[in-house]
């Protein structure tokens, strides 16, 4: 038994040390990343830019893809949890409205 505590504990100070060396490493990374593209950016290369531009469009209509069903399916469940109290109904109504009005604003 206490060999596996050992093993444990061995194994926790290991992941520890690991994620500090990681953070470090990928906030260098993502640094290097930054200035790399705003120097591409900056020189106005047209089929590279052109390249990111299709990137950066893949790259949003899936996160939209993800992220409207999951919030809607946060909203279905939400609302289900709830039962069907009478309270149910307008706060279902005002969620209607706020995401109507938020929705708007955004297109505005």
């Amino acid at each position: 038994m206490q060999q596996n505590a050992d093993v444990k504990d061995l194994a926790q100070k290991v992941i520890n040390q690991n994620k500090s060396q990681n953070n470090k490493s990928q906030f260098i990374l993502w640094m290097g990343a930054l200035v790399v593209g705003a120097i591409l950016g900056y020189m106005g290369i047209k089929p590279l830019n052109e390249l990111f531009n299709f990137i950066a469009t893949v790259y949003t209509r899936l996160f939209q893809f993800i992220a409207v069903p999951t919030i809607a399916l946060a909203v279905i469940t939400t609302l289900a949890a709830l039962g069907s109290k009478k309270e149910t109904g307008q706060i279902f109504g005002h969620a209607v409205v706020y995401t109507f009005l938020t929705t708007v604003c955004a297109a505005g």
